[in-house]
């Protein structure tokens, strides 16, 4: 099983495409811890998203999460 990851950044917004649920929560959550605000989507996990901008804001960051 491979994890299909690519990156890119622009004027220094970054844009992930990440196709494993948890390697994207890690980076958002260390991405957090190093000062970024946050916005990211998702397709059906709607109870993990949440949980996910609950930790990122409960953090003191701003963050955002969109349904796909």
């Amino acid at each position: 099983m491979g994890i299909d990851v690519a990156a890119v950044s622009v004027n220094d917004f970054w844009w992930w495409d990440i196709k494993d649920q948890g390697l994207a929560r890690a980076i958002c959550l260390a991405l957090a811890r190093e000062g970024a605000e946050v916005a990211f989507n998702y397709l059906r996990a709607d109870e993990e998203a949440k949980a996910t901008l609950a930790t990122l804001r409960e953090g003191g960051r701003r963050a955002w999460s969109f349904e796909a």
